[in-house]
């Protein structure tokens, strides 16, 4: 390991994987759940319930002709009290197995045609007449139908793009002042779903919730007459409008899971809860929200109590700030209530770049910040001079172990598979964008083995040998994949959600985990995964060329913009690859390259970002002239945190913004809505995110190869994050544990763990200081480092300190209430021993100044240079694709890799 790179290890304190073990075949999973919990299970039985809920349920027709579909059914949740946003267990039984079906004219495929679930979340009165408008509802079309639908509309009956509002000019529509179904929040407002005769503005509703925000899941039921599945609850620090915890007590049932079953019946009261499809008549349409449909009667209510997401602190008194690294935020959420009990102590968490933290405690514009790393000059920008970091005295308090991996959701008509592994040299071609189907160059160009995906007209592609090889089109198809995961099958694509664009110092360690690897560092330097010998997993793919050094001979076409004919005859602005002359293609060399202009490999880099560097532009043909093109960064945007991260893997919603609505008041006649959620039930994708958000929405986390150990591979969870932590080293100077590279773990330890440490500025105000050391007792106190769901606890995700750094917290306490801290005088360097040594220390300055390692895309090149081909140009040849490599040059650094300039030293 260089000296480079042997500072990622430093990182710690990131959450990794949800231990979610499958309960039965099908979608049926189950996830641990802390003993506190137990008590406030409950099922219902839709007929005749006698459980604490009975009084709850609509009554129940025996002459209803849907009664015979659910006489039999029961919804049981594993968690109705003291809920936080999180997920809870819903397991239904007693329905018939779900049904697919397809027109026979036309040939539409309605993935579960009958049988099937809607679950949302509601507040207020059960028993109101109007308690429908309540409800979050919005995330697939009613019928649901294979292909998913964003358009909020449809679940009232009728919508069109973004959820605006139109006009009813059919004789289908009979009834449209009905169609409207609006949503009430908390607070009294009404916001119609837009299904009026107005096309003059999107939804008013869409403010309060849309496809991509709402919790609403929609199941189809196993052919075992039952299905498993995890529900988001929210409360109303995430979702308002529903208000669910939103007072200083929770005394009564203000909230609801509400579950509507669809069956083998159609309502036949409106022509709009009425399928027209003849040779189904068992198939499902309508809102089972809309109660002029007879669906929302066959509701069952579950009651749901929240725990007060209102501060318990004493109002009025003034707010002690701490920030940070995003892995402190679940567990400081815990401790802080009970701080607000004990001492009434209200803090404030503002999470932040780690860098940037360490950098503000420095400024003086942060008194304590969540840390992962020491602040030593290592550690921060070249804008800290060494004289601030000599004036800056630090204590140190270890607070939690967290950890980071690889979260999914992998599901295939009825399998839901929850033990996947991943290699390094997998993982590095996810954040890369290499594989063919998630990179724009595959998408838009065809290059890459592919053929051409999108015809060009009177050619094909002629690639130089050095161009980009990527016969593999996703994760599940990879040879690699499918030798360690034999038993899976899936149709997803696997596309990877990224945490960004600001840096972390837990990506810092996953890209040490990365570069730890001999096969995953050969593919970051541009070898095929094949060239080694012996490898039998071997899928012949190489980087995507984006992301390769600018000194290695990697290459782009050369595209230009021309007007063709779209599918309806109409011309439209096409890219095309540019030609010489002669007819031969043109390419441009493209590259990464640090601040300085020097080539840059994400083999060896310090980097602790994760980028999107392929600037490809997408779509290859318009609809229309005045559609603009879009790049990565729009078509896998960056989830902005772990939780956001999590949270789009748990939706299914990659987040990506590639449907083009011409409906839109925009200037330019259009613009891009969002794709909304993907089916959960054939669904793959993946997130890096935090072992505790993963925990918390019920995520399985990939277990990870060892690095350069093929048979050998580790998931998160507390023994293997305590095992990490076991073999840490600790600063002499600064007293800092760090847990060692990745390659220099133990076989048992999970290696994207760390440490999280409360970095507190020694100088600040006595009181300031007591305040923060309430803070670390509380948090390493016998409570806070118990694993647990209760206030005060440590979240599950995390693992407990060892004893020794219990104890080296209670020395950092102390230190601070004294009327002057112990600090230790700044020397040159640090040594290390496997023990912890003092608790602060003064920031430690640098012994000389590295190059930096700010990351730029420039002109774009192969681990071995290559001689670039004769038709390659050196820079963008037109416009408009010169205008994407110029931005990319002058602006890479705030997009695709943020990397801060650093210094060798302690």
């Amino acid at each position: 390991m260089n000296t480079r790179r042997a500072a990622w290890a430093l990182i710690s304190a990131m959450a990794a994987s949800a231990m979610v073990v499958a309960s039965g075949a099908g979608f049926s999973v189950t996830v641990a759940r802390a003993t506190s919990t137990s008590d406030s299970a409950l099922s219902v039985a839709w007929n005749a319930d006698t459980s604490r809920a009975a009084a709850y349920q609509p009554a129940r027709d025996a002459t209803s002709k849907h009664y015979q579909d659910f006489k039999n059914l029961t919804v049981s949740v594993d968690q109705t009290k003291d809920l936080i946003d999180q997920t809870v267990t819903v397991k239904v039984t007693g329905m018939p197995g779900a049904t697919a079906i397809v027109e026979s004219t036309g040939g539409t495929r309605y993935e579960f045609g009958s049988n099937f679930l809607q679950a949302m979340q509601c507040w207020g009165d059960p028993q109101a007449a109007d308690f429908y408008k309540n409800c979050e509802w919005g995330a697939f079309e009613y019928d649901a139908k294979s292909a998913p639908s964003v358009l909020i509309g449809e679940e009232t009956g009728v919508g069109n793009a973004n959820g605006r509002g139109t006009t009813f000019t059919s004789s289908y529509f009979k009834h449209p002042g009905e169609l409207d179904v609006p949503f009430r929040a908390v607070d009294g407002t009404i916001y119609s779903s837009g299904a009026t005769d107005s096309v003059s503005q999107d939804a008013p509703i869409l403010d309060v919730f849309n496809a991509t925000t709402t919790n609403e899941r929609t199941m189809p039921v196993e052919s075992n007459g039952s299905v498993t599945f995890e529900f988001e609850t929210q409360s109303s620090a995430s979702q308002p409008y529903l208000g669910c915890g939103g007072t200083a007590t929770a005394t009564s049932d203000q909230c609801w899971l509400v579950v509507v079953p669809r069956g083998e019946h159609n309502s036949t009261s409106r022509d709009y809860c009425t399928t027209n499809l003849k040779d189904y008549p068992a198939a499902q349409q309508g809102s089972p929200v809309n109660p002029n449909c007879d669906y929302w009667g066959n509701r069952v209510v579950v009651p749901l109590t929240f725990r007060p997401t209102t501060d318990a602190c004493a109002t009025g008194g003034s707010e002690i700030p701490v920030g940070g690294s995003e892995l402190a935020q679940n567990a400081i959420s815990s401790w802080q209530r009970e701080l607000c009990r004990a001492t009434s102590q209200a803090f404030t968490f503002t999470s932040s770049a780690d860098a940037l933290a360490r950098e503000q405690l420095v400024s003086g514009q942060a008194s304590a910040v969540f840390t992962m790393r020491p602040i030593t000059a290592k550690y921060v920008s070249d804008s800290v001079t060494d004289s601030a970091l000599a004036a800056t005295k630090v204590v140190y308090a270890p607070m939690a172990v967290a950890s980071i991996g690889i979260a999914y959701v992998a599901n295939n008509d009825g399998a839901s598979y929850t033990n996947l592994k991943l290699t390094p040299r997998l993982i590095a071609k996810l954040v890369t964008n290499s594989y063919a189907w998630s990179s724009g160059l595959g998408l838009t160009t065809g290059v890459g083995g592919l053929g051409v995906l999108h015809t060009v007209p009177d050619s094909t592609w002629k690639l130089p040998a050095s161009a980009w090889q990527s016969p593999v089109r996703a994760l599940r198809l990879d040879p690699e994949f499918t030798e360690l995961n034999p038993d899976v099958n899936l149709t997803g694509n696997g596309s990877l959600v990224l945490v960004g664009p600001n840096g972390s110092d837990a990506v810092a360690a996953l890209w040490n985990y990365l570069q730890a690897d001999d096969k995953a560092r050969a593919f970051l330097a541009g070898q095929a995964d094949n060239v080694r010998e012996g490898d039998s997993e071997n899928a012949g793919m190489t980087i995507n060329p984006y992301y390769l050094p600018k000194s290695y001979a990697g290459v782009v076409p050369t595209m230009v913009e021309k007007s063709l004919p779209n599918t309806t005859g109409t011309k439209v602005s096409t890219l095309v690859p540019k030609t010489d002359s002669d007819g031969a293609y043109l390419w441009t060399k493209v590259g990464l390259a640090d601040s300085a202009g020097n080539s840059l490999c994400l083999c060896d880099a310090d980097i602790d970002t994760l980028g999107q560097s392929d600037q490809t532009l997408m779509p290859r043909m318009l609809t229309t002239e005045s559609q603009p093109r879009y790049d990565m960064s729009q078509a896998v945007p960056y989830a902005a945190s772990f939780a956001a991260a999590a949270n789009r893997v748990f939706k299914v919603n990659t987040g990506s913004k590639t449907t083009w609505n011409p409906n839109s008041n925009l200037p330019n006649g259009g613009t891009y809505s969002s794709d909304g959620q993907l089916r959960w039930t054939n669904a793959f994708i993946n997130g890096v995110t935090s072992y505790a958000e993963a925990e918390r929405l019920g995520l399985p986390m990939a277990a990870l190869q060892v690095p350069n150990q093929p048979k050998t591979f580790v998931s998160a969870s507390t023994k293997t994050m305590s095992t990490a932590v076991a073999a840490r080293t600790a600063s002499t100077v600064t007293g800092f544990s760090m847990v060692p590279d990745a390659d220099a773990l133990p076989a048992t330890a999970y290696p994207l763990t760390g440490i999280v440490y409360l970095a507190v500025d020694a100088s600040i105000p006595a009181a300031q200081r007591r305040a923060y050391a309430d803070l670390i007792d509380t948090a390493t106190s016998a409570q806070g480092q118990s694993v647990g769901t209760a206030i005060g606890e440590l979240p599950e995700g995390y693992a407990p300190l060892s004893a020794a750094l219990r104890s080296q917290a209670g020395k950092a306490a102390d230190s601070l209430r004294k009327s002057t801290p112990a600090t230790s005088s700044p020397t040159p360097s640090a040594s290390s021993s496997n023990q912890p040594a003092g608790t602060s220390s003064a920031a430690a300055p640098a012994s000389q100044p590295s190059a930096g390692s700010g990351l730029t895309p420039v002109d774009f090149p192969s681990p071995t240079p290559a001689p670039t081909p004769d038709s390659t140009t050196d820079g963008p040849p037109t416009a408009i694709y010169g205008g994407v490599l110029v931005a990319s040059v002058i602006g890479l650094a705030a997009g695709p890799f943020l990397l801060r300039r650093r210094r060798l030293g302690p």
